[in-house]
């Protein structure tokens, strides 16, 4: 291989390795995966996700923030879910929440239900960390078409990258907040 060749074949491999750096970081700043912490109050938010840098991001944050605060700390009609079954359903409205009471519950989750049409927030409650073996595809559930929020409960501490590799495909709609808790 000559000299040209050479410089050829190192310009091609810089190129494509900035084409997927690019790429990657495009991703990542698209990416809506956001840790609460306990004692954080609404005046004094606090996030793990690195690409909040502009004032619009920030903007959105905090009204995707507020809007999931009304949804999981307000009453709403939910239905609780556990096993592979609905284990109950507060409320005689369409519920706005679903909460699976264990990860077994998520594979009911690809089932279509008529309850799930109007499911605006999921809250997932992890007991262990092999909870998180698990993979939860977004785009392969039925019926969730007004889903906004997936909101994870953790009594042991996890991080984003466990939460990318747990939850798939969240699509530009749907924002992701995890939290450490203690169990009560």
């Amino acid at each position: 291989m000559n000299k040209a060749d050479s410089k050829t074949v190192i310009l091609k491999v810089s190129f494509f390795s900035l084409l997927f750096l690019l790429l990657h970081v495009t991703y990542a700043q698209n990416e809506k995966i956001y840790e609460l912490f306990e004692n954080e109050t609404l005046q004094n938010r606090t996030t793990t996700n690195q690409s909040k840098t502009s004032l619009s991001n920030k903007n959105t944050y905090n009204s995707n923030l507020n809007e999931f605060y009304q949804l999981h700390n307000n009453v709403h009609p939910t239905v609780y879910v556990a096993g592979n079954s609905v284990k109950n359903r507060a409320g005689k409205l369409k519920p706005l929440k679903l909460t699976a009471e264990d990860v077994v519950a998520l594979t009911s989750l690809n089932r279509s239900n008529a309850l799930y049409s109007s499911v605006q927030l999921l809250t997932i409650k992890l007991e262990n960390p092999s909870d998180l073996n698990r993979v939860l595809d977004l785009s392969k559930l039925q019926g969730f078409t007004n889903l906004e929020f997936v909101f994870i409960q953790s009594p042991f501490k996890i991080s984003v990258n466990q939460i990318r590799n747990f939850i798939l495909n969240p699509g530009p709609n749907v924002t992701i907040y995890f939290m450490n808790v203690n169990p009560s």
